[in-house]
């Protein structure tokens, strides 16, 4: 009976969850652009994802008011995408995923992650791997004599996918 309470509180949190990103993302996006993905589904593509890569290696950052080269990633991490959607999980929300249109994504990423206020993950259909864009303030690798900044870090699920979509030259 415990683990029906738990099973049944879990759910209802989670629905309320997703009432309040849905009540936010339409202040900024309209409702043919995005769709909250169902629970199961939700999990199953969860579950089936890589897990958080073990070393900084796995990452870049930029300044905040740098963003183009994670306007560049993200335009690459489409360009992998076969579909013409992408499944986002707001952290700070943490219910499931939303899929939302590459080509709001691709303009709007920077919303996004304001919208959780902290950061999001972008995972493909049909793929085990994802990007996650994290908005913080920190010391900057290799600036850290110069204090904390306002950043972007931009973490990928597996060595090959960083490869892929860092632009040339980065």
């Amino acid at each position: 009976m415990s683990d029906d309470l738990e099973k049944l509180a879990w759910e209802n949190e989670r629905k309320g969850k997703a009432y309040l990103i849905n009540q936010r993302l339409e202040s900024i996006i309209p409702p043919e652009y995005y769709s909250i993905v169902s629970f199961e589904e939700s999990d199953r593509i969860q579950i089936l994802g890589e897990g958080w890569p073990g070393s900084e290696e796995y990452s870049i950052q930029t300044l905040v008011n740098e963003p183009a080269i994670v306007s560049s990633i993200v335009s690459n991490f489409i360009a992998l995408n076969p579909f013409d959607f992408s499944y986002i999980f707001f952290f700070n929300y943490g219910f499931g995923l939303v899929k939302v249109s590459n080509d709001f994504l691709l303009y709007k990423w920077p919303s996004l992650v304001e919208l959780d206020t902290e950061q999001i993950y972008c995972y493909i259909p049909s793929r085990n791997y994802f990007i996650c864009i994290h908005r913080t303030d920190e010391f900057l690798k290799g600036k850290e004599q110069k204090g904390i900044f306002f950043i972007y870090e931009v973490t990928f699920s597996n060595l090959d996918l960083k490869k892929a979509l860092l632009p040339a030259g980065s």
